[in-house]
């Protein structure tokens, strides 16, 4: 709906589909909303009554993830230059999860991974610019963070998910 517009995804139940609007110029960010399904069928100028703005300034490269739940985490951007702050939206209202989060993983478990940027470092023996250390929290559970790991440079969740792997 409207130029710009990028599909997301549907919601497990196919209830609501997530979707970007309103994208900046570089089309790094952009407008976070969701509309139910049932009004996909009306009218372009009717359905356009039905969308949900989420949030906005949302990275569009850290691409959300839906929930099992039905929920949405995606990071906002914020004001610092490499990092910005992780959220979850419950469809009721939007819970920070944690600042200066950049990349993140979520699992079935409600468990999500992401690393913060600490400091910037120059490094010559391999190019890095920045120190990330390794979080988790649980998703909808307020001071749940727990530091994994220091000095990141990747990770991988198992294909079961039972184990998370990372390289320093």
């Amino acid at each position: 709906i409207g130029a710009g517009s990028k599909l997301l995804e549907f919601s497990e139940n196919r209830k609501y589909i997530y979707f970007f609007n309103e994208m900046s110029d570089q089309m790094r960010t952009g407008t976070l909303c969701y509309i139910q399904t049932k009004y996909l069928t009306d009218s372009q100028m009717e359905a356009e009554k039905h969308i949900i703005k989420v949030d906005s300034d949302v990275f569009v490269s850290a691409r959300p993830v839906i929930c099992k739940d039905g929920g949405i985490i995606y990071n906002r951007k914020s004001e610092e230059a490499y990092s910005g702050t992780l959220c979850y939206f419950d469809g009721n209202q939007i819970v920070e999860i944690a600042e200066h989060a950049r990349d993140f993983a979520v699992t079935e478990e409600n468990i999500v991974y992401y690393v913060k940027w600490e400091e910037y470092a120059e490094r010559k023996e391999n190019g890095r610019s920045g120190q990330y250390n390794l979080y988790c929290a649980q998703i909808g559970k307020k001071g749940s963070e727990k530091q994994i790991g220091s000095d990141i440079y990747d990770y991988v969740n198992a294909p079961d998910q039972m184990e998370l792997f990372y390289v320093n």
